[in-house]
């Protein structure tokens, strides 16, 4: 009963030690695909791509129904005017242009804030890997040096 309660003890401990390697560039492409700050810059340079999309855009025609000298009362209400509008605005294409250029410009803006806050949290998560692999290694080599200093040490009190 003891030895089968251990060996089920030894494999749980064993199940929870073993831990997932991940390589740097599985965490990066993470990083990229999963990161709010990442994300909604993203979503900000589609919606400038949008909006320059929308620079060619004409503005709708308007119609319009007025009454005009009526009187505020209803008696004489037949002896005013009614007025009819329809409005169309005509772009000017130096106008479209410009602001064609003026958003895309925005666009870029934010292209770079993204490439910028990009390479910040690529050089963050770059700087603790290899963090993380170095202190793996100085722990390798203090068990190769710990284990050297027990052999040495059994080696003395043989020969004492």
């Amino acid at each position: 009963m003891k030895k089968t309660t251990l060996i089920v003890f030894a494999l749980c401990v064993y199940s929870v030690c073993t831990a997932q390697v991940l390589n740097l560039n599985g965490i990066l492409d993470s990083i990229e695909a999963k990161n709010p700050l990442l994300l909604s810059y993203q979503n900000k340079i589609n919606a400038d791509n949008a909006l320059v999309a929308s620079a060619n855009t004409w503005q709708a025609p308007r119609a319009g129904v007025e009454l005009d000298n009526n009187q505020y009362s209803f008696e004489n209400f037949y002896d005013g005017m009614v007025r009819l509008s329809f409005m169309q605005d005509f772009p000017n294409r130096k106008q479209i242009n410009a602001e064609t250029n003026y958003l895309q410009s925005l666009s870029q803006i934010d292209i770079n804030e993204y490439a910028h806050q990009r390479n910040k949290l690529f050089s963050l998560a770059k700087e603790a890997y290899y963090g993380i692999y170095i202190m793996q290694k100085d722990t390798a080599i203090l068990n190769q040096n710990m284990q050297t200093l027990q052999a040495m040490i059994q080696l003395t009190q043989t020969l004492i």
